[in-house]
């Protein structure tokens, strides 16, 4: 989903994940998740590479069919963002995948 600020687009996911509980998965642009990654020392990476070991966790989760992401292209560099373009079409293979995008 595409749109301008203030639109409404972060409000429907929310509500989809309500509406779908376990079914979907909402990662918010910033967020205080716990993922397994962090208890690793070296844990430590840009913003892109943290994202990356997200959907790598989120794809490992078997309950989750939707996957949903809210505006994380924000503070990604190409690179990163093109590298997680691809994670997403690989995950979209297997799953509904709505993402929000700046």
């Amino acid at each position: 989903m595409v749109g301008n600020n203030g639109v409404g687009k972060s409000y429907m996911l929310l509500k989809l994940k309500e509406h779908y509980q376990e079914q979907a998965y909402y990662l918010p642009a910033k967020h205080n998740l716990y993922f397994n990654y962090k208890t690793d020392k070296a844990h430590k990476g840009s913003t892109g590479q943290q994202l990356i070991k997200q959907i790598q966790e989120i794809r490992e989760d078997d309950q989750s069919t939707i996957v949903m992401l809210d505006e994380w292209d924000a503070h990604l560099d190409r690179e990163n963002t093109q590298i997680i373009d691809q994670y997403l079409d690989h995950l979209a293979q297997t799953r509904l995948v709505v993402d929000v995008r700046h």
